[in-house]
């Protein structure tokens, strides 16, 4: 499915939408993996980190952690010191905490002006439809 470039390009890009992130790690290891993409976002490269994880959702151990940082070109020391202090372990838990407040089961979920309105994948259709109804209703 290629719907991320959809709206990318045609919402996002036009300045109709603004798109936020959020990562959700509802077990240890995919916690880990969203404190170790902050902990890339330290260095500039949250999303090169992001899609290597996507790309490799079954190995979130340190180990793999680390080599996909020296994958992508992170400071390993660095990215080692930011992973050993947990420096964003809490932020980690604190937005998964929030994701399961708002309702969010699963990933990935899209929030539109605030309503949980997409769980699961969806193609670009989709997506337009509710933003194209969000926008109306804004206006």
């Amino acid at each position: 499915m290629v719907t991320e470039p959809k709206i990318d390009e045609q919402y996002i890009k036009t300045g109709k939408v603004y798109y936020i992130a959020h990562m959700v790690g509802y077990d240890q290891q995919a916690r880990d993996a969203f404190a170790a993409a902050l902990c890339a976002n330290d260095q500039g490269k949250y999303w090169e980190y992001s899609k290597v994880l996507f790309d490799n959702q079954s190995r979130f151990d340190r180990n793999s952690l680390a080599a996909y940082a020296q994958q992508i070109g992170l400071d390993a020391q660095a990215f080692t010191s930011c992973q050993s202090l947990g420096k964003h372990s809490q932020n980690a838990k604190d937005s998964t905490d929030m994701a399961s407040a708002a309702g969010v089961k699963g990933t990935p979920s899209f929030f539109i002006n605030g309503r949980l309105v997409i769980q699961a994948a969806q193609p670009f259709a989709e997506f337009q439809a509710r933003i194209e109804e969000a926008l109306k209703a804004g206006k």
